[in-house]
């Protein structure tokens, strides 16, 4: 921390010729850094004027802190306050001495007194600046400062910096409380506090202190940051944005707030915008391995996973040991299906970053595509031990099980996994099929009605209970459910997904696939035309009568049927 050399004197003391050669042969052997002949020079003035000794006591001491000796500099500034009570530089230059010989306490009350003397004198506050990582040090501190004035409301808003930074986020918020409480437009403490709020969970009180920083400084550009993050956690993305745009009119050049601005698009799907955004990012710092991280993650959304790994690459470049980075890049080359490339990057995240469990999971997923389940289960069990509240760890776990034949330990992992998330749709799906292989319909059944109340447009799971309620004869079910999968079977993957299963079951339950396809044939009021001539030409496959199934194909084609790729396919295995 610097100390403030100020020359000027106090109007209407008029100094003696003498006096002034002293004091500005000091200064210059000061500035040569001869601080023990600037210290002899200074002595003289204060003893040919001793009407201008706090000018001068001020600068012997200056000379002595510039030696080290702070113990001497200390009794100088102090003389300087003793014939000048309202000097806020000595006061200022002595805390700056007490806080170089680790007397923090005393420093912050003769900053303190700097301030009250001069509220424009705004240094003290960088008196932290090169110890923030001693947050325990700061504590013990700030503990001696609120000892000596109960109501030092800085003591109090740094106290809660250090709490907050060491994860003690409830300390923390007392203290930013107790700030506030003494200082009502202490705006930084409502910023802190907020933040705190944030971290926690409490993204609307959160947004009630932002509001109050806001109130205070109308322009606080991070304080329209906080508040948009918070609105995001929420999911309220369009005020999100609002608040971005915000902080960056205030400060164009908020790198920060752009790539939040781009996240917030992505989360709306609204992909292009979204990269405008970070596209600005990056030309106001070309080095932001961040942007380009996120960049890439749209473009991968997009599809465009070639760009995607382009990104990462750059992000690599600017940082080699970005586990993320590696991590994306390799959740990319694994959705190009080149899995051992992607293996080779969840590896270097791990290297990186040893307890990174994400990329265990993505790595197991990658040994699962290769139909290495052991190795998958494996890192799904690294991930677990490092998270074990990690739902998906024990989901995909799960999965590798069940691949295994091994249902009951399937379903053991898929129980974890729910207890973790209630609302976790895909376990309690998988955790049904599960139970279907096991001939627990009953309970296989209750798992997918689960499913369905937890995303009724999960198609798999009424075509299951279809299949379930048509061996059961249980017609009118058996449709009902059919009737909901095919409503929401709206891609081709869906279609497929329906035909399969239902060839699937012919070898095992061809009268109630063929009973069930008729229902749908008969009714008038849930199928239009083309969609009942479609599962017609479905039923006489099942019939192994081709001639009639094909001329139903066309005919559903012809009709305008939406899925013309299925009909084709049909059309082209029965030539």
């Amino acid at each position: 921390m610097s100390i403030r050399r100020n020359n000027r004197r106090r109007p209407g003391k008029y100094p003696r010729a003498a006096d002034t050669f002293y004091h500005h042969r000091g200064v210059a052997y000061a500035d040569e850094g001869e601080y023990d002949r600037a210290i002899q020079n200074f002595g003289e003035a204060i003893r040919i004027n001793p009407d201008l000794a706090d000018a001068f006591y001020n600068h012997r001491g200056l000379a002595y802190a510039d030696k080290g000796e702070y113990d001497r500099a200390i009794r100088d500034f102090g003389e300087a306050i003793r014939i000048n009570p309202d000097n806020a530089d000595a006061f200022y230059n002595r805390g700056v001495a007490h806080r170089n010989k680790g007397e923090y306490a005393c420093a912050i009350l003769d900053y303190n007194e700097a301030i009250r003397i001069n509220p424009d004198l705004a240094g003290w506050r960088n008196f932290w600046g090169d110890r923030e990582s001693e947050h325990d040090r700061i504590i013990l501190d700030c503990n001696e400062a609120i000892r000596i004035n109960p109501d030092f409301a800085d003591a109090f808003y740094r106290r809660g910096e250090s709490y907050k930074n060491i994860g003690e986020r409830d300390r923390a918020i007392q203290d930013f409380d107790e700030a506030i409480r003494i200082n009502p437009d202490f705006a930084d403490a409502f910023y802190s506090r907020g933040n705190a709020y944030r971290n926690k969970g409490e993204y609307d009180r959160a947004i009630q202190d932002y509001n109050e920083v806001i109130r205070i400084n109308p322009d606080f550009a991070d304080a329209f940051y906080g508040r948009g993050n918070a609105y995001r956690n929420k999911g309220e993305y369009d005020r999100a944005i609002l608040d971005y745009n915000e902080a960056i009119r205030i400060n164009p050049d908020f790198a920060d707030a752009l790539i939040s601005l781009g996240n917030a698009y992505s989360h709306k799907s609204e992909y292009d915008r979204a990269i405008l955004d970070y596209n600005k990012a990056i030309r106001i710092n070309p080095g932001y391995a961040g942007a380009f991280i996120n960049r890439g993650i749209v473009y991968a959304d997009k599809g465009e996973y070639d760009r995607a790994i382009l990104d990462y690459n750059k992000a690599i470049r600017i940082n080699p040991h970005f586990a993320d980075a590696f991590n994306n890049r390799g959740v990319a080359h694994r959705n190009k299906g080149e899995h051992d490339r992607a293996i080779r990057d969840y590896n270097k995240a791990i290297r990186i970053n040893p307890g990174y469990a994400g990329a265990f999971i993505n790595r197991g997923v990658a040994y699962a595509y290769k139909s290495k389940y052991d190795r998958a289960i494996l890192d799904y069990n690294k991930a677990i031990r490092i998270n074990p509240d990690f739902a998906d760890a024990f989901f995909l776990r799960g999965t590798s099980y069940a691949a295994k034949g091994k249902h009951d330990r399937a379903i053991m992992d898929y129980d974890k996994a729910i207890r973790i998330n209630p609302d976790f749709a895909d376990a309690f799906f998988r955790r049904g099929l599960a139970y279907a292989y096991k001939d627990e319909d009953d309970r296989a059944i209750r798992d997918f009605d689960e499913v369905i109340r937890i995303n009724p447009n999960v198609f798999e799971a009424y075509f299951i209970k279809s299949l379930y309620y048509a061996d059961k004869a249980e017609n009118i079910l058996a449709t009902e459910n059919f009737d909901n999968a095919v409503r929401f079977s709206s891609d081709y993957y869906a279609r497929t997904y329906i035909d399969n299963n239902l060839i699937a079951q012919v070898q095992g339950g061809a009268n109630a696939v063929l009973k069930l396809l008729e229902e749908i044939i008969s009714d008038t009021d849930n199928y239009d035309t083309a969609t009942k001539e479609y599962y017609k030409g479905v039923w006489w496959l099942f019939s192994n009568n081709q001639v009639q199934a094909r001329r139903c194909f066309i005919k559903a084609k012809e009709l305008g049927y939406e899925d013309v790729a299925k009909i084709d396919q049909h059309l082209g295995n029965l030539k």
